[in-house]
């Protein structure tokens, strides 16, 4: 499924003013406002009975420059092992030119149990 629109994206700050300032003025805002589009995509798919690969990719564009589009993009692969054991792999990018110039790449792997009382 995908969503296209128009948006309003608030930065609001407190300790860290670098991320909503505005260096065209000699003020230092803690709070920044930004008109643009928006897209989000999400992608579900089951793997057979147990496991669901979800894919969710959430962009934002203020329409003033390519290399300012924020991104994030969450891919998560969960399965089940047994009725009370669950493994989920999950894999997410994160980029807004606003706080960092590089890519973060959060990976992690996670086991659980769960129990219905239904």
């Amino acid at each position: 499924t995908t969503r296209l629109g128009a948006a309003l994206r608030e930065t609001v700050t407190r300790n860290f003013p670098g991320y909503a300032d505005n260096l065209e003025t000699s003020e230092i805002e803690k709070t920044r406002t930004e008109f643009g589009a928006t897209s989000v995509t999400e992608y579900k798919h089951k793997l057979g009975a147990a496991s669901l690969f979800t894919s969710k990719l959430d962009l934002f564009s203020n329409l003033k420059a390519a290399d300012q589009v924020v991104v994030h993009w969450d891919n998560v692969l969960s399965t089940q092992i047994t009725k009370l054991l669950t493994f989920g792999a999950e894999v997410d990018l994160f980029y807004d030119r606003s706080i960092s110039k590089s890519r973060q790449i959060k990976q992690f792997l996670s086991a659980g149990f769960s129990y219905s009382l239904l």
